[in-house]
């Protein structure tokens, strides 16, 4: 709320989501009057848990990302998208997906993908934001496609099934929303 307050309000103000949690804190302990020292302790309990698994998500898709320009694919691809923007379409599309599918991760395949490859789309004749568009799509449906992904697996779960027979009915679906974006873009 205080983010949306002062975006909306107060646009020259730059707060941190992290700056914003530790208002929000200060207002908690005011209102509730608390024990400052166990809502510290439940406060980075919640935190550290919540950004350890995103920070660790971030961290892997920069070092895959780093990995992959080290090793020249990252240049190489480039390369081979600079002659034809339908390729690029097409790369800029099933290559986060692909890698969804692999990693179980949308995040880490879009995050992966737009660090190294979308900042080029010029190079190869699309815009930035449209590329930028296909990969979070395509890195998205990517993981709805994978038997590696948490939520796939607990639905699979929740249906008394196995991941594989999600995916049978999920792949489909995602290609063919990604081959229609491809349309549109």
């Amino acid at each position: 709320m205080l983010l949306f307050v002062i975006s909306l309000w107060f646009p020259k103000v730059k707060m941190s989501v992290a700056t914003a949690m530790l208002i929000g804190f200060i207002y908690v302990i005011f209102v509730t009057r608390s024990n400052p020292a166990e809502l510290v302790k439940k406060f980075f309990d919640g935190m550290g848990s919540g950004y350890g698994s995103i920070i660790g998500l971030i961290i892997a898709a920069g070092v895959f990302a780093a990995g992959l320009r080290s090793c020249g694919v990252v240049s190489g691809f480039i390369d081979f998208l600079k002659d034809s923007s339908e390729i690029a379409k097409l790369g800029g599309s099933f290559g986060p997906y692909i890698l969804g599918v692999m990693t179980g991760s949308g995040n880490a395949a879009a995050f992966a993908f737009c660090e190294s490859v979308v900042p080029h789309a010029a190079e190869f004749g699309m815009k930035i934001q449209d590329l930028g568009f296909l990969t979070c799509l395509s890195a998205t449906l990517g993981r709805v496609s994978s038997p590696l992904a948490a939520g796939v697996i607990l639905i699979a779960g929740i249906a008394g099934t196995s991941p594989l027979e999600v995916i049978k009915r999920s792949a489909p679906v995602s290609l063919t929303a990604i081959a229609f974006t491809l349309l549109l873009v």
